[in-house]
């Protein structure tokens, strides 16, 4: 990454910082995506801190404008996962399964909380964020 876009991708996450802190009137840190994570577009780590990618393959037709947009959005989405998901009972429920289980119960708790939280969102958010 380019200086310059360093930068503006830096001052991108403090942007979603300053959002995340007017809406929830908490605050959390936004982080590059791990490099174990490549593949994510976003996501919530256990530690509570929401990770983006600042590239990925799904923008890779999208102007720099659009980009931007798009890693608002999957913000967003982390975002409502933050006010609207109760960790602390996911991670009660995970300590009781088998290694082997507990990626697949975390698979399909996120594919049926995912359009509960969009489907609440405009409780919470509005405007371009919504």
């Amino acid at each position: 990454m380019k200086p310059n876009e360093l930068k503006k991708w830096r001052a991108e996450k403090y942007g979603m910082e300053r959002t995340f802190t007017m809406i929830t009137g908490k605050t959390i840190k936004v982080l590059d995506v791990e490099p174990e994570c490549k593949d994510e577009i976003g996501y919530t780590s256990a530690d509570g801190k929401i990770h983006l990618a600042y590239d990925h393959p799904i923008m890779d037709k999208l102007k720099a404008d659009e980009k931007a947009a798009f890693r608002k959005g999957v913000f967003a989405h982390e975002m409502l996962h933050q006010i609207f998901t109760d960790f602390r009972a996911h991670e009660q429920i995970v300590k009781t399964l088998p290694a082997k289980e507990r990626q697949v119960f975390a698979m399909l708790a996120n594919i049926l909380e995912d359009p509960s939280i969009e489907y609440w969102a405009s409780t919470v958010i509005g405007g371009p964020l919504l």
